[in-house]
């Protein structure tokens, strides 16, 4: 695999282990915080003091993690690169460099020339990717644990992506270059856990984003496994994603107190009995093809394609999964395109038209444009 190397280092009770995940690209630890950090009501993890914490289940075992940056970590060249070249309007580096060269020697070349330098003394830092460690605040710490929490993190950060085919695309794209800069080395951050993706994904159908984490907060707290360990007074336990299992069992009646409709609580007890029954899983998904797998995804009642593309792209990590009907991606092309109405869907065609192969990050990237930490 090739691509800037980025350290995520196992900490905890026991032995220090170490063990290097190959990063395609910058990682910006800072933006992953602001993206993680986006609501307060925000119930499956928890930052502080720069680190993220969360409760996993890992080999069929519950357990708590903690991932944060090693001190030192920064922007890389990569990342000062795209910023750079965005401040200087996005030619000077054209005219000096192909999109797919390695961008090592970028920052050395750029800080001689006029129209570069300041940007890359503004952003560049000589310490290279952000490096991530792992701990087990609570201990219990196995080989095989560590090994899983890696494996875990690597899929939720995303760290396997190659950014730079993206980001040679971004640069050139009017609509993407001002996010790329902004954001630069911020990873898709997904959701790992399929029951948890699709449930978030038709709690969220057609409501606002604040009342939609306001209902997660409420199944979580009446349904998710509570983990029996310490936390800070006053604060709430750490709690588990409810199982499928767990709301299998339900009836529509039971998440009507949580506000959930009539339709949207069949929906989700019927993908839970699907789960548990066998009827779904992600590595039956993984298996197909794109498109064999957003079919499948339609074919389940309460997934329609909103959803369907939202879990490919969040959970099923597919790069050209494209929620063309999202609402937020249609408020930033509204605005990134100067439009005084919706988008029509002639025009999302358009916009997104230089965008095969990418749509995902394209999407991820452009919601944060319109993201504030409440």
């Amino acid at each position: 695999m090739t691509g800037n190397k980025t350290k995520l280092r196992l900490f905890g009770n026991a032995a220090e282990a170490e063990r290097e995940l190959a990063a395609n690209g910058p990682l910006s630890w800072a933006e992953c915080l602001k993206h993680l950090g986006r609501s307060d009501a925000e119930v499956m993890h928890r930052i502080a003091n720069g680190r993220v914490s969360k409760a996993v289940v890992l080999g069929g075992r519950p357990t708590m993690i903690e991932v944060a940056a090693i001190e030192g970590g920064g922007v890389d060249a990569d990342e000062a690169r795209v910023r750079a070249e965005t401040a200087a309007g996005g030619s000077a580096c054209r005219e000096r460099f192909g999109p797919d060269e390695n961008p090592r020697p970028f920052c050395e070349t750029a800080r001689r020339d006029a129209r570069l330098a300041p940007a890359v003394a503004a952003h560049a830092k000589p310490s290279g990717s952000a490096a991530l460690r792992i701990g087990f605040p609570h201990g219990g710490e196995t080989p095989e644990l560590r090994a899983a929490a890696a494996d875990y993190v690597r899929e939720w950060f995303g760290l396997d992506d190659d950014l730079r085919p993206f980001y040679g695309m971004a640069r050139r794209d009017a609509l993407l270059a001002p996010a790329v800069a902004a954001h630069a080395g911020l990873r898709l951050i997904g959701i790992p856990d399929l029951f948890e993706a699709l449930v978030w994904s038709i709690i969220g159908q057609q409501i606002t984003l604040g009342f939609a984490y306001a209902m997660k907060k409420r199944l979580v707290e009446t349904y998710g496994e509570a983990l029996p360990f310490e936390t800070a007074p006053g604060e709430a336990p750490y709690r588990l994603f409810p199982r499928p299992e767990r709301l299998a069992a339900l009836t529509p009646d039971d998440l009507r107190p949580l506000q959930f409709s009539g339709r949207k609580a069949e929906y989700v007890i019927g993908i839970a009995r699907m789960m548990e029954e066998g009827r779904l899983s992600k590595s039956s998904l993984a298996e197909t093809s794109e498109e064999e797998a957003r079919e499948a995804l339609l074919a389940i009642r309460g997934v329609g394609a909103w959803t369907a593309d939202y879990v490919g792209m969040k959970c099923l990590r597919r790069a050209s999964a494209f929620p063309a009907t999202d609402a937020g991606l249609h408020q930033a092309l509204r605005s990134g395109l100067n439009l005084g109405r919706k988008p029509l869907p002639a025009e999302i065609v358009q916009a997104a038209a230089p965008w095969r192969g990418h749509e995902a990050y394209a999407v991820f990237y452009l919601w944060q444009t319109l993201l504030k930490t409440n």
